[in-house]
């Protein structure tokens, strides 16, 4: 069963991903690394969700599709940081508005 934020965040990685995809037209996968990825536990996610509780915890992969793995060609760096910045930005102002006392 999802942990009680998971719809929370499920619709924020939601509304980054198409800001994200918004800028260039990238086009990235929503759902829990298990999903995608691959099963891993311990790790720096587990401890800020499960020990810290932090309602928003990520995993954030660039925009490759397996052609270059970690080794992005130079004209793909800058493209690539600019998209995942309209992502965290989107995330960031969510988080402001939640949490952020006048």
């Amino acid at each position: 069963m999802a942990g009680l934020d998971f719809c929370f965040q499920r619709d924020l990685a939601v509304n980054a991903t198409n800001a994200l995809r918004a800028l260039y037209g990238t086009v990235f996968r929503v759902g829990t690394s298990a999903e995608i990825l691959y099963t891993s536990s311990g790790t720096s996610r587990d401890f800020a969700k499960g020990r810290t509780q932090i309602k928003y915890v990520y995993t954030v992969e660039l925009r490759d599709t397996g052609e270059f793995g970690f080794l992005l060609p130079a004209e793909q760096i800058l493209p690539s940081g600019l998209e995942t910045f309209e992502g965290v930005k989107v995330i960031a102002l969510r988080i402001i508005e939640e949490f952020a006392r006048n």
